[in-house]
C-alpha cells in the first residue's frame, strides 16, 4: 500500500507492506513494514524512517477500533 499526505510544513509519503493480518473473534492484529519520507516544503533534506509496526484492533458494537499501536521506525540513511 502506498499513500501520500500533505500538511503545512511537509509533504509526507508512506509505503506499507503488510506482513501478517489475523482476526480472532473481536480482536485483530496487523504486522507491517512501514516506510515514511517527510520532505520539508521550504527546503532542507527529507527525513526517512522505516521499520515494523504492530497494531491491535478490537470490535465494539460492530466497528473496529484501534486498541494499541507500536512502531519501531528508525532513521534511514
Amino acid at each position: 500500500m502506498h499513500g501520500a499526505s500533505r500538511n503545512d510544513a511537509f509533504d509526507i509519503d508512506a509505503t506499507s507492506e503488510i506482513q501478517e493480518i489475523a482476526v480472532l473473534g473481536n480482536w485483530a492484529y496487523l504486522w507491517q513494514h512501514l516506510s515514511v519520507v517527510m520532505t520539508p516544503k521550504v527546503g532542507g533534506d527529507a527525513v526517512k524512517r522505516s521499520g515494523h509496526t504492530l497494531t491491535i484492533f478490537r470490535r465494539e458494537s460492530g466497528r473496529w477500533l484501534l486498541a494499541r499501536d507500536a512502531n519501531v521506525l528508525t532513521k534511514v540513511g
